[in-house]
């Protein structure tokens, strides 16, 4: 049997933070979460994730913080997909990129994509299952936007 493959979500925001989560769940991902670049410091160290996603701004140091000292420990080949209300940053060394406000499936194409994954299946069980979009108050993205 294969196992799940980990994601560590990295943000301060608890109601976002959960909606990651709980989508990454329904995805068959094996989520966990934090919401301080320390405490994802510490995650990391005890368990290598296959995929970490990160708000840029995070209380203390923030998500490019996070990836440096992620590449100084030799944690430097976890891909890393990066939400913000900012523009991207031209020096953050991310996988991808996903600018807020967001729709949770942008969230999981990115997954997707920065894990190599291809195909709908997901994204038709997502649409059939969920009533509606999946969406969260202001972080509603409209139909036009797509990911960097």
């Amino acid at each position: 049997m294969r196992r799940a493959t980990t994601v560590l979500v990295v943000e301060d925001d608890a109601a976002i933070r959960t909606m990651i989560v709980e989508a990454l769940k329904f995805e068959g991902y094996d989520p966990s979460a934090v919401s301080t670049t320390a405490a994802a410091l510490d995650r990391i160290r005890g368990s290598r994730p296959d995929l970490i996603i990160t708000d840029y701004h995070l209380p203390g140091a923030d998500g490019l913080e996070l990836l440096r000292s992620l590449q100084e420990e030799g944690f430097g080949d976890v891909p890393a997909l990066v939400i913000s209300a900012d523009t991207r940053p031209p020096d953050l060394p991310v996988t991808s990129f996903v600018p807020k406000p967001f729709e949770l499936e942008a969230i999981l194409r990115a997954v997707k994509r920065v894990l190599g994954k291809r195909g709908d299946d997901s994204d038709q069980r997502l649409a059939s299952k969920a009533p509606g979009r999946l969406t969260w108050g202001s972080w509603l993205a409209t139909p036009e936007m797509t990911l960097a």
